[in-house]
């Protein structure tokens, strides 16, 4: 099957891309790491040639990202360029002159000690900025109620980690949701 293109991080003409960032990008299925060949995802630097680097693909979360093994140049326009079979996707984006070195903050989630809760809904833990899907498995989110683990299917995407119960939620129950340490940005820095 073909695997179709659908996102990119950074997106197309994206400015102030850390200057030790990851590449990466998503796919419309999960894909193994012998459809994305070293040469079919290339990025360049105005007038450079290709940057040498280390591709991982994720089928986790569907992605494949590019990790270049020199930072970036400063306020330095680039293209990136990924090709799987037929598909074809080009992007360009700028860096910035500084490196990231933030942790990724948690923006919205279930507040603590929240009540009412929906029993029907997932539990979704976004943060400001995306994350670099190979540090996001199954276990990044664990939920428990007492000491019991629920059972779910943890999900990613891009700045979102989301947790599905297998069944709905006890009424009445307090439930606690742990992000799990290793989960870090696209230029390494882990959640808070």
């Amino acid at each position: 099957k073909v695997k179709t293109i659908v996102s990119t991080v950074p997106h197309d003409d994206a400015q102030s891309v850390a200057i030790n960032s990851k590449i990466v990008t998503y796919f419309s299925e999960s894909t193994d790491m012998s459809e994305i060949k070293i040469s079919s995802f290339t990025v360049n630097g105005e007038s450079e040639s290709a940057l040498v680097g280390t591709i991982n693909v994720d089928k986790y979360s569907k992605s494949g990202s590019f990790k270049p093994n020199t930072l970036f140049a400063h306020a330095k326009k680039y293209t990136a360029t990924i090709k799987t079979g037929t598909n074809e996707k080009i992007w360009s984006f700028t860096s910035s002159s500084q490196k990231d070195e933030t942790a990724p903050k948690l923006t919205s989630y279930p507040s603590d000690g929240e009540i009412e809760f929906p029993v029907n809904r997932s539990i979704i833990a976004n943060f400001d900025e995306p994350l670099d899907p190979s540090t996001v498995n199954s276990e990044s989110l664990e939920l428990k109620v007492g000491e019991k683990i629920v059972a779910g299917v943890v999900s990613y995407v891009k700045k979102s980690i989301s947790f599905k119960p297998s069944s709905h939620f006890n009424e009445n129950s307090q439930y606690q949701a742990t992000l799990i340490a290793g989960i870090t940005d696209l230029s390494g820095n882990a959640i808070i």
